[in-house]
């Protein structure tokens, strides 16, 4: 073990970086799939979680919302209401 714990090291020193290239664009507001975790810009279509209102690519739409785990993504419901006056 101690053999493949300075091999792994060595590697890691050879190597000594962690950049990820990432898929955003810094200057457009976006909010992030609550799936893919891909960013859904202002403007983009998108569905949300009828409970939580998480927020989903198209493609998310029917399935399980994996946020709540309690509602169908894009389904027309009312949500949850914990009070009278948040009746419409």
């Amino acid at each position: 073990q101690a053999k493949t714990a300075r091999q792994v090291l060595a590697a890691a020193e050879r190597n000594m970086t962690d950049a990820t290239e990432l898929n955003y664009d810094f200057r457009n507001p976006f909010v992030i799939c609550g799936a893919t975790y891909v960013p859904i810009y202002r403007g983009q279509k998108d569905v949300s979680c009828p409970y939580c209102t998480s927020r989903f690519v198209p493609t998310q739409e029917g399935q399980l919302c994996t946020v709540c785990e309690l509602s169908v993504v894009g389904a027309d419901a009312s949500g949850l209401l914990c009070s009278p006056s948040q009746i419409r």
